[in-house]
């Protein structure tokens, strides 16, 4: 009996030690409190989030209290900053979640593309924003109103890569932005959307920037476009242009 006793406290101690374990029993048991929030705490920042997912999303579909609050939780931007703050970030686990995030979810994502000064680490929020498609756009529009050339960069390389983007989205009005580095990633944009293209061309051929005019005169070649013809001619005189470019 002692012996027995002994173990059922082992096993009780195990059991408290394993934050899936403790997230378990609260999803059977159907308990919402303190224990489920540590848990899942706990896998976010130690590891393991990401077996998570499917178990509580199940149980989120048979209803239930604790299944509702660790979803909460789960899908939180503070759970998110947990993953994206390891070290190194736990993108196995960020890349489970991804397609359950909201807005609220990718807001830490954003942050990282903005502010981090790591580059690969810009690339891998990039990434997994581009991934999340129109609900990323939403917010690269939202936080366009930032005027830091390299924020304007990124938010608009972003909304070039995102297919599904909402009416809304307009790249045209960037191609008249201050820095080059902005128009360029606006008019790669714009290039990509059949109702803005020709303006774009158009508007590109008249830039001071050589990258901006080549990538316009690149996509007048892969595809015609009447409205650029004035530009076109006027660029292919001696005195706009270089000898390559004009070539």
């Amino acid at each position: 009996a002692g012996r027995s006793s002994a173990e059922a406290g082992r096993g009780a101690t195990a059991a408290a030690d394993d934050p899936f374990r403790v997230l378990q029993i609260c999803l059977d048991l159907d308990l919402p409190g303190p224990a489920l929030r540590r848990a899942v705490d706990a896998m976010a920042a130690s590891g393991g989030l990401e077996h998570a997912v499917d178990p509580v999303l199940e149980a989120v579909r048979a209803g239930g209290a604790a299944a509702a609050a660790a979803w909460e939780v789960i899908r939180s931007p503070a759970t998110v900053r947990s993953l994206l703050g390891g070290v190194p970030p736990d993108f196995r686990a960020l890349d489970a979640l991804l397609p359950h995030l909201d807005g609220h979810g990718l807001g830490p994502l954003f942050d990282l593309l903005i502010e981090s000064a790591e580059r690969h680490a810009r690339r891998a929020a990039f990434d997994r924003l581009r991934r999340a498609g129109r609900l990323a756009a939403v917010g690269a529009l939202a936080r366009l109103a930032d005027d830091r050339w390299y924020v304007l960069r990124n938010l608009l390389a972003l909304l070039a890569e995102i297919d599904d983007l909402p009416p809304a989205v307009d790249p045209i009005p960037w191609l008249g932005h201050a820095d080059a580095r902005g128009r360029r990633e606006a008019l790669r944009g714009a290039l990509r959307r059949d109702a803005a293209r020709d303006r774009a061309v158009w508007t590109a051929l008249g830039d001071p920037d050589d990258r901006m005019r080549l990538a316009a005169i690149q996509a007048v070649s892969a595809r015609p476009s009447a409205a650029a013809a004035p530009r076109l001619i006027n660029l292919a005189r001696p005195e706009p242009l270089d000898d390559a470019l004009r070539a």
